[in-house]
């Protein structure tokens, strides 16, 4: 027993003692081994020149300083944010609630079972009345007429606010009260509703897949555009229903749809499949609408979908989330990189959407925007995109042929017919000059296809802003004064009635628009669409 306490590892000791028992005799321990110059020249000279041993050794180190990395990021991350989850970063919610609206969760379930997360935001009466006072006491009669304005004006319809690539709703109250889209229509006296697509950080729940497995995030903008957009609709109408809200006839309260990058893909591709639909719809809102992407400049985006990227990630196994769970490594590092080096960050936004009219400086907003942002999606989502670039066409994804034919078919994947739109259908296009994922061309091409030739009924308007980027929509500082506008204009102008309660049908029969004008209805005489 003497001998085997000699040796040094536990490992080797166990060995030792079982050599011991079985051949009845104690093993020998190796001397240490002489430290020779040559000898150890030559094992470096051999390990350099074995690519696959140095490739070995690289990546064990950078897999180290990743690690290594990460442990800091979250250290530095939880002592300045907090930990996610438990008042370090405020979900939308309670950030709605704090701004002093009425807001309210709600769980979609899509048909194919995803549980999508809702937001609904209500302005309070009491707050409205509350600012008009305010005004008045500081003698400021303009901004009192404004709010005494907003205080008569009551619900004057639904909107359903949708947001683009790896974004979510947050993005539509990003920059607080009186600067953000949500609070704005909310104040105007709009029922306010914040949609999520699958994969983002509100929609990672299914009635049966986990988001550990690679079949929870097998879909891309398709998958969007067949079940959480049409769903969501759904569900909104039936809630309005079960409050008593419905159109003149009886039937669903029509709803007014603000979309936002793939949030306009979403709405282009619905309507190019189902185009019965646009009768659910009072109008609709294209902030940097994306259909056709042959023709971007972004510098990210072309480069990894030129390079065939997405191919090459597919292929080494990578086939699930991109930027997924607030809190993640990935999320986390993006988070403080937000906060510390702000350039960064802008430099990302500038390859991926161009440069912005008007970078993030403010501490505080970085804080808040690296504290939510990026949202997530799939890599298949991606990929999509990818495959969008390179065939300089609107369709769906591309399986390949065997996989195609089983899924659509037919060999080659269809496309999304942008001219099925119904003309009548009221759209605002709004585009930035320096938008670098809508191209000149692309554009030019979606205006043309969703152009009548008749002007009686056309329902098109476009607005196009010099020098803004794809985010500048959103998150530019003056974004309430140069977009905004804009769009509730709009919105009011095409809200085609408000709200009717069910029991006034029954005592007045069916009342149309023409038949009985609201007040405050823009609505021209004699227009049925």
């Amino acid at each position: 027993m003497a001998t085997i306490d000699r040796v040094s590892s536990p490992g080797t000791r166990a060995r030792a003692a079982m050599f011991e028992k079985i051949s009845g005799s104690t093993p020998r321990p190796k001397k240490p081994r002489k430290f020779r110059p040559a000898e150890w020249v030559w094992e470096w000279i051999c390990f350099i020149l074995n690519p696959f041993a140095v490739g070995r050794y690289i990546l064990g180190k950078v897999i180290e300083l990743i690690v290594a990395l990460t442990i800091a990021v979250r250290f530095l991350y939880v002592s300045m944010f907090g930990l996610p989850g438990t008042g370090g970063v405020q979900p939308i919610a309670q950030i709605v609630e704090d701004e002093g609206y009425h807001v309210s969760t709600h769980l979609i379930r899509t048909r194919d079972g995803y549980k999508l997360v809702a937001f609904r935001i209500r302005a309070r009466r009491r707050e409205l009345a509350a600012r008009v006072s305010v005004s008045a006491i500081t003698g400021d009669a303009a901004e009192a007429a404004k709010n005494k304005d907003l205080n008569k004006n009551k619900a004057s319809g639904t909107v359903l606010l949708w947001h683009g690539l790896l974004d979510d709703a947050f993005t539509w109250v990003a920059q607080g009260k009186r600067r953000s889209l949500a609070y704005l229509l909310a104040d105007q006296g709009f029922d306010v509703w914040l949609g999520n697509n699958r994969g983002n950080c509100y929609g990672q729940s299914h009635d049966y897949l986990n988001p550990n497995d690679c079949e929870f995030w097998n879909f891309s903008w398709d998958e969007m555009i067949k079940f959480d957009l049409p769903d969501t609709i759904t569900y909104i109408q039936n809630t309005l229903k079960e409050e008593g809200k419905v159109g003149p006839n009886g039937e669903g309260v029509k709803l007014s749809y603000v979309g936002h990058s793939e949030g306009t893909t979403q709405m282009f591709g619905l309507l190019s499949d189902h185009p019965k639909l646009a009768s659910k719809l009072c109008s609709f809102v294209a902030l940097g609408p994306v259909g056709k992407v042959g023709n971007i400049s972004s510098t990210a985006l072309t480069t990894l979908a030129n390079w065939n990227l997405d191919k090459l990630v597919w292929w080494m196994g990578f086939r699930s989330s991109f930027m997924m769970l607030q809190g993640s490594s990935e999320h986390l590092f993006i988070s403080f990189a937000a906060y510390i080096a702000p350039s960064l960050v802008d430099m990302i936004i500038t390859l991926l959407c161009g440069p912005s009219n008007s970078p993030m400086s403010s501490p505080e907003q970085r804080k808040t925007w690296g504290s939510h942002e990026p949202g997530g999606t799939s890599i298949l989502n991606v990929a999509h995109w990818c495959q969008s670039i390179r065939q300089k066409s609107f369709q769906k994804y591309d399986y390949g042929e065997k996989l195609n034919k089983k899924r659509y078919g037919r060999p080659r994947p269809p496309m999304y017919d942008v001219e099925n739109i119904p003309k009548k259908l009221p759209k605002l296009l709004v585009r930035g000059t320096k938008d670098a994922l809508v191209g000149a061309k692309d554009f030019e091409w979606l205006v043309s296809q969703l152009s009548s030739r008749s002007s009686m009924k056309d329902g098109l308007s476009v607005v196009q802003l010099p020098n803004w980027n794809h985010t500048d929509y959103l998150w530019d500082k003056n974004a309430h004064i140069e977009v905004y506008p804009h769009v509730m204009e709009f919105l009011k102008e095409h809200q085609q009635w408000h709200h009717v309660h069910q029991s006034e049908i029954k005592m007045s029969g069916s009342l149309r628009p023409e038949s009985k004008k609201r007040k405050g209805s823009t609505r021209p005489a004699g227009d049925r669409s």
